[in-house]
């Protein structure tokens, strides 16, 4: 992977976690938030250490890809995108505790 990948890589987990630690406030009730960034960032933390590696968020990306690649073309269409959202957003998180 080239160096500007991985660093457009290390900036949306740095990202995510800053979102996930930034308002307790705004984040009180997220755990329980199918589409919070806290369940999102739990969701990716495969092995539950509390931290997302590079190859834990990648893993997660492949696999919500290819949920919303519904036709398995490799390309994500508008209507699959709309689709993956209608269905993933409702709802409780279920990430592992």
């Amino acid at each position: 992977m080239s160096n500007r990948l991985n660093n457009k890589v290390l900036a949306t987990i740095l990202t995510v976690c800053l979102l996930s630690v930034a308002s307790p406030l705004t984040l009180a009730d997220d755990h329980k938030k199918k589409d919070g960034p806290t369940c999102k960032f739990k969701q990716m933390d495969a092995d539950g250490d509390g931290q997302v590696s590079q190859a834990e968020f990648m893993q997660a990306s492949t696999k919500r890809f290819a949920k919303m690649d519904s036709n398995s073309d490799g390309f994500i269409s508008k209507d699959e995108k709309k689709a993956y959202r209608s269905e993933h957003k409702k709802g409780e998180c279920k990430h592992k505790k």
